[in-house]
């Protein structure tokens, strides 16, 4: 089969096209065939072994995965003995391991039956950078609660705690290992269908109903954007959409939103964007922070208000504050908090080459149980109900590129020039 693999860390240009064996499948396990996969931050950590503690877990001296990619979508080419929730031929997406290939093994807890509504590329780039920005807001899917109400939970409220579902060791994400931000233990499938979404029910299905989330009108799609097209390689991208649900929109049966505060910083990227997007479906009032090219991309994503940080400072006082970024102080950001206000951390993307920056999440965690503030650095692992939560908003996909150009597409997400996501496709 077609792969991308590399054979020793550094930037794009080790990334490279090679014909590698089919990987078999055990009992407990589903083999995909691979339509769409995602490309994220993480899947550059594992390319360039930064920092050098995620070794430890990439391979110390070069990768122990040469083929990298987490987050996939495609269809279902045969299943293990003990698999009873998928058969071939369904499509579906979700986490897998080295899912950039033709061929992609997937846990069944880990994948979804895909919606119609979606294109193969639009479903790869949800799972990974929409679990985690479903966490890092709290919602109330993210903490396996089946109630409107928590959504708004004060942030000293068992849901917000910095213990609990949300693993407290922070870490740094890759297609080979858990991302740096958040996870919880598998939630009830208590989640989501969307807009457009199948209506059939049963395990692996996005047929009940996402609590927390608010609808929200049609979103104008960000300039540059990729539509789906026959491009995309998806049998079911010529389903119409629903009247008056667009690419950014929001759908299905939720609750009113909580009206909070919220501050998305590195709202450009892929966390940010669906972040963006959660937020303002959830009826918080969202202010993002993000560069100048990103501007009208974010503001497309539903940001009442967008900061270019090149032009002016972070203002304000916000109940929650999502940074993605990774360069600010815990001071700085606490600053901008309320007195019981919740921080999340998303990784760190500035320091040595060591940590990384990932001393800041460990010090986040350390000093919280002392604050009326909340800090949190959650880790996540896409489940099922955080999947079917996700169903319910459009991904935001900017640009989808052949396999073969997988070092294109990592060049263009390291040099930050794609506002939301980035895909491959085979």
């Amino acid at each position: 089969m077609r792969a991308i693999v590399r054979d020793i860390y550094g930037d794009a240009d080790v990334l490279h096209l090679a014909d590698m064996p089919k990987p078999t499948i055990k009992p407990q396990e589903v083999l995909v065939r691979v339509h769409a996969a995602g490309v994220d931050r993480g899947a550059w950590h594992a390319m360039t072994g930064l920092p050098l503690i995620a070794r430890l877990g990439f391979g110390l001296r070069r990768p122990r995965n040469r083929i990298p990619g987490l987050d996939l979508a495609g269809v279902v080419e045969a299943v293990g003995a003990e698999v009873t929730d998928f058969k071939p031929g369904d499509e579906v997406f979700g986490e897998g391991s080295s899912s950039w290939a033709e061929y992609a093994r997937a846990k069944p807890h880990r994948l979804l039956h895909k919606p119609p509504h979606l294109t193969f590329p639009q479903a790869a780039v949800i799972p990974t950078s929409g679990a985690t920005a479903l966490h890092m807001l709290l919602l109330p899917t993210a903490l396996g609660s089946s109630s409107p109400s928590s959504t708004a939970a004060g942030p000293r409220s068992p849901s917000s705690t910095t213990h609990g579902p949300d693993s407290p060791s922070p870490t740094t994400h890759g297609p080979d290992s858990p991302s740096p931000t958040t996870h919880g233990p598998d939630s009830p499938s208590s989640t989501a269908h969307g807009s457009g979404s199948p209506s059939s029910t049963g395990p692996g299905s996005p047929s009940s109903t996402v609590h927390g989330l608010g609808s929200a009108s049609r979103v104008p799609q960000p300039p540059g954007s990729t539509p789906p097209s026959a491009n995309d390689h998806d049998s079911s991208s010529s389903e119409a959409e629903e009247p008056g649900v667009g690419p950014w929109a929001v759908g299905g049966t939720a609750s009113a939103g909580s009206g909070r505060e919220v501050l998305v910083i590195g709202a450009g990227g892929g966390v940010g964007s669906f972040a963006v997007l959660l937020a303002k479906a959830n009826g918080d009032v969202v202010t993002a922070v993000c560069s100048t090219g990103k501007v009208e991309a974010v503001r497309g994503f539903g940001a009442a208000r967008v900061i270019d940080y090149t032009r002016e400072p972070l203002t304000g006082s916000y109940d929650l504050i999502v940074d993605i970024a990774g360069n600010r102080s815990l001071s700085q950001l606490r600053g901008l908090l309320k007195p019981r206000g919740v921080l999340s951390i998303a990784g760190g993307e500035q320091g040595g080459r060591f940590f990384g920056g990932l001393e800041r999440n460990l010090k986040a965690l350390s000093v919280s149980p002392f604050l009326k503030q909340t800090l949190r650095a959650p880790i996540v692992i896409a489940k099922r109900d955080d999947l079917a939560a996700l169903t319910s908003i459009r991904s935001p996909l900017q640009r989808t590129y052949p396999l073969e150009e997988a070092s294109n597409a990592m060049h263009s997400l390291a040099t930050g020039q794609i506002a939301g996501k980035v895909a491959l496709t085979l």
